[in-house]
C-alpha cells in the first residue's frame, strides 16, 4: 500500500502578506520593464517581444524607430496597460502596424542587439532610372548614401532616408524625408547610390461612427404627425395620461403618458 507524504508547513504567510503578493510581483515586473525601457534610445538595435496589433504573440527586431509610448494589449482576454514600440528597418513610418509591438509586465521583453550589419544591394545609378520617378513633381523614397559615379567605390555615411523628386531648373533634388532639408542637387545624369526604402503606409480608414438602431414607435402612436395643443386636467384615474386640449381648449386630442414622455393620439 502506497501512502502519501505528509504535508509540512514550510512557510507561515500571513493572509494580509498573501494578498499583496501577486501586486508586489507585478509591481516589481513593471520596475524591471520600464528600467529596461529608460536605458533605450530611438535608433538603438533591438529584439523586443509581446503582443501583436491583433493580439498575438510577436517578436520584432531591428531599430527603435521612436520612443515608446502609453497603450494596452488584450492579454488573456483582459486589457492591460504596457508600452507600445515601434521596431523595424532604419526609416520605417511608425504608422506601419508591422512595426508595431506592445509590451506589457510579465509578458513583454526588450533587449538591445548586435548594431545591424550595412545593408546590402547598393546601386551607383543614374538619377533618371530610378523606379517611379516622374517630372511632374511627385516623389520617389530611398536610401540615399551619398553621390555615386566611376570613381566611388562605396556609399558614404551615414545613410539617410531620402525623397527624390524633380525640379523646374531641369535638376533633381534629394532631400531629407524627416527635415526637408536639400541634401543634393543631381542631373538625370549624375549617379547616386540608392537603395529601395520601405513603401510608405497608405492612413487606414477612419472607423465609421456607429448607428444607434431606430426604435419602433410604441404602440398607439403616430409617427410623423406633429401635435399642437395645452395641457388639461385629469377627469379621472382610468385616463392614460394627462390630457391635452386643441389650442382653443376645447377638445381633447390626445394624452401625455410615461412622464410626459410619449404622445397617445385620441
Amino acid at each position: 500500500m502506497v501512502q502519501a507524504p505528509k504535508l509540512h508547513v514550510l512557510d507561515d504567510i500571513p493572509e494580509h502578506e498573501l494578498q499583496q503578493t501577486p501586486r508586489r510581483k507585478k509591481a516589481k515586473m513593471t520596475v524591471n520593464l520600464e528600467e529596461s525601457l529608460a536605458a533605450l534610445s530611438p535608433g538603438d538595435p533591438v529584439v523586443a517581444e509581446g503582443v501583436g496589433p491583433g493580439g498575438a504573440s510577436v517578436t520584432r527586431e531591428g531599430v527603435l524607430l521612436a520612443s515608446p509610448k502609453p497603450a494596452t494589449a488584450q492579454v488573456d482576454g483582459k486589457r492591460v496597460k504596457g508600452w507600445r514600440l515601434f521596431v523595424g528597418p532604419v526609416g520605417t513610418p511608425t504608422s506601419q502596424r508591422a512595426t508595431w509591438v506592445t509590451l506589457v509586465p510579465g509578458t513583454g521583453s526588450v533587449e538591445r542587439a548586435e548594431a545591424p550589419t550595412r545593408p546590402t544591394g547598393w546601386r551607383n545609378e543614374e538619377v533618371r532610372d530610378l523606379p517611379g520617378l516622374r517630372a511632374d513633381g511627385r516623389s520617389v523614397r530611398i536610401f540615399f548614401g551619398g553621390k555615386g559615379g566611376a570613381r566611388s567605390t562605396e556609399p558614404a555615411e551615414p545613410v539617410v532616408l531620402a525623397d527624390v523628386y524633380y525640379t523646374d531648373d531641369g535638376k533633381y533634388a534629394i532631400c531629407d524625408a524627416d527635415s526637408g532639408e536639400t541634401l543634393l542637387l543631381r542631373t538625370g545624369r549624375g549617379r547616386i547610390w540608392w537603395l529601395p526604402a520601405p513603401k510608405r503606409a497608405v492612413p487606414e480608414p477612419a472607423p465609421e461612427a456607429a448607428v444607434e438602431p431606430e426604435l419602433a414607435p410604441a404602440e398607439g402612436t403616430r409617427r410623423g404627425v406633429l401635435y399642437e395643443g395645452v395641457l388639461g386636467a385629469r377627469n379621472g384615474e382610468d385616463e392614460p395620461g394627462e390630457p391635452v386640449l386643441d389650442p382653443a381648449g376645447r377638445k381633447v386630442i390626445g394624452w401625455l403618458a410615461d412622464n410626459r414622455s410619449r404622445f397617445i393620439p385620441a
